[in-house]
């Protein structure tokens, strides 16, 4: 019994340390949280065109060629100019160690462009692009909601109303009943995508890519008053 009152005091102390300073008026601390989940429907990627030659005027106009091809066919897939940036050349001469001297071995041209797809049907036809352009390496990608602003707001609606629940259940049967809030405090977890998933298609015209769901989770810290019933 001792155990179990030392680990309710310590939860409290716990909550009360994240919800502030404490009215002296009759009160109560509770957490809630919820879970959203959606669908992503919009996807960023960052792609890295390298083209490297003992010729750096050579191996600069490759990679132009590559990214002025990349980017013609992701407009032609209806990416819109907005959602393609395209960087500046890097230039870096590459050198190997012989003999306590520097031989030197080519120039490496590389160029980062960064694409966003707001059609994830579209999905299979950009990365058949992104092969065809001989892209060298695919830095990240990463899905996304374009209704990211609402679902976060539903999340954070749903953590206060079951914040409010909890403390209705922890006063149920006692002469107190739930009060206005004094205080709130609200947290966030980064959101989670589950893994995109990969299977063989039925068909020639089906996409093999199934985007997953994105978790959108809050948490939230509330004081509220207790009153007589």
């Amino acid at each position: 019994m001792r155990i179990l009152m030392a680990v309710c005091m310590v939860f409290l102390m716990s909550l009360h340390a994240q919800a502030g300073p404490l009215p002296a008026a009759p009160h109560i601390v509770v957490a809630g949280g919820s879970e959203v989940k959606a669908v992503p429907d919009t996807l960023s990627m960052s792609l890295q065109i390298i083209e490297v030659g003992r010729d750096a005027e050579q191996a600069r106009a490759e990679v132009e060629k590559r990214a002025r091809k990349l980017i013609e066919t992701a407009k032609g897939l209806g990416i819109k100019a907005g959602d393609i940036n395209s960087a500046a050349l890097s230039v870096t001469p590459k050198y190997n160690w012989k003999n306590n001297q520097q031989i030197y071995t080519g120039t490496e041209v590389s160029r980062s462009v960064a694409l966003t797809l707001r059609d994830l049907s579209k999905y299979d036809a950009l990365i058949q692009a992104v092969l065809k352009s001989n892209v060298v390496r695919i830095n990240s990608t990463q899905l996304s909601s374009s209704k990211d602003k609402e679902i976060q707001a539903e999340a954070l609606q749903k953590a206060v109303a079951d914040a409010k629940i909890q403390a209705q259940l922890l006063v149920a049967g006692l002469p107190q009943q739930v009060g206005d809030v004094y205080a709130i405090n609200a947290t966030s977890r980064p959101m989670q995508a589950a893994p995109a998933m990969y299977r063989m298609a039925a068909q020639v015209n089906d996409s093999a890519f199934e985007p997953g769901t994105l978790s959108y989770s809050k948490s939230v810290q509330v004081v509220f008053y207790l009153i007589s019933r």
